[in-house]
């Protein structure tokens, strides 16, 4: 950013008080992070209630500028919109207009750090005239602050007293001490260092149990490790979880279930650390996916060779879902993402049948509530076996 302003703030800071008075309110993040874009522009639609401005939507195919510059009946116009839906010739009028305080109307612009408007004149105009909110890195010399921020605005409950934690800080300090890390992979650690490698509150030091480093934890944070970040590193954890488990209890079905269950939580959005389940959001394609994949090879992972077909399962996930809202235009897989819908709970059900409808019953549910066109053809199938569903347990019920 060229010659930062000097009312630059950060995201934490900004919503960690109350909105000050501003014409216009532009922030920046990083694509692969925006940890706290929905919270910053929550924050700001509320001052904006707050003070009567009126929210107004944009014009299709109409410039920002020219929206902005428009006259109108409403006073105190007020409009909420990401840089990435403009062209930057007119991001450059925008910020020309904000520098030289030409419009009534009030904007808050999320602008991503990879956007070139940050490198133009036009820019440092507007952010001087105006300030702005940032998305910091998170480095030694600030990680305390953000891990405490952090704590505070956290999912999990009684996690506070961890910004205390000698041990919890040092591992976040060894986090961020070879590199700069975005606020998204920072909390993402803390969720796992917190849910892998705590007991009774207090996180364990490096090597002082089993579950140290990468290798433990829970069934189903390995899974959403590796669904969301398609590795080595990943996929081995998860491997060698599933075979030391294997070997320990020699189950077969009972790590199925497991399995189910686990992927159940996922595909449900229920496990709110991982921030694509928070805030509202959808649970991706990819999801769906391997929820699909993993229905479809119950009965060869109930051989004899667990570990090599969940591994080929694996591997064949990681193939199709670079291109996850082609897969299921394939009529192979959009006929095996109806029989995997289907509802099938027996009389007498076991522990395996219980998880296997857990499972399906999550995927029906996001794919009735699903906006993917991708899906659009299988929204009837989950609504048809939904409700199936329903009525076999009211005549349970009733017997």
């Amino acid at each position: 950013m060229m010659g930062a302003p000097a009312n630059l703030m950060t995201d934490f800071d900004f919503l960690a008080q109350r909105v000050k008075p501003r014409q216009h309110y532009l922030y920046v993040y990083n694509p692969d992070s925006a940890l706290l874009r929905a919270r910053i522009r929550r924050h700001v639609t509320a001052y904006a209630k707050s003070v009567s401005w009126n929210p107004m939507s944009l014009s299709p195919g109409g410039t920002l500028h020219g929206t902005l510059a428009s006259p109108s009946s409403f006073d105190d116009r007020f409009y909420v919109c990401d840089g990435s839906a403009f062209t930057l010739n007119d991001l450059e009028d925008v910020m020309l207009g904000i520098a030289d305080d030409t419009f009534d109307s009030h904007l808050c612009l999320t602008i991503s750090v990879r956007n070139e408007l940050q490198s133009r004149e036009s820019w440092r105009k507007a952010t001087a005239h105006v300030g702005v909110i940032e998305e910091p890195t998170v480095k030694v010399e600030n990680y305390r602050g953000i891990t405490r921020r952090l704590l505070d605005m956290s999912d999990l409950r009684d996690v506070r007293h961890f910004g205390d934690d000698a041990a919890f800080l040092s591992r976040m300090k060894a986090f961020v001490q070879n590199r700069q890390r975005w606020p998204f992979e920072f909390a993402s650690e803390m969720d796992r260092i917190i849910l892998t490698e705590a007991d009774g509150g207090i996180v364990r030091r490096s090597g002082s149990g089993p579950d140290n480093a990468h290798d433990g934890g829970k069934l189903g944070e390995l899974i959403a490790r590796f669904l969301d970040g398609r590795a080595s590193p990943s996929l081995n954890a998860l491997l060698k979880f599933i075979g030391v488990t294997l070997q320990s209890v020699n189950d077969p079905e009972r790590l199925l279930a497991r399995l189910f269950k686990a992927t159940a939580k996922i595909v449900a959005g229920a496990d709110r650390r991982y921030k694509r389940n928070r805030e509202g959001n959808p649970a991706v394609l990819p999801y769906l996916i391997w929820a699909t994949m993993l229905l479809r090879a119950e009965r060869a992972l109930g051989g004899n060779n667990f570990v090599v077909v969940f591994e080929q399962l694996c591997q064949a996930y990681h193939a199709e879902a670079v291109e996850a809202a082609a897969w299921f235009s394939e009529p192979a897989n959009w006929q095996d993402a109806v029989r995997t819908m289907t509802y099938g709970l027996a009389d007498r059900p076991t522990e395996l049948d219980r998880a296997r409808e857990d499972l399906r019953s999550a995927l029906r549910s996001r794919v009735r509530a699903s906006e993917f066109d991708e899906l659009r053809w299988l929204i009837p199938v989950a609504t048809e076996a939904e409700s199936e569903c329903l009525n076999r347990a009211t005549a349970a019920a009733r017997a």
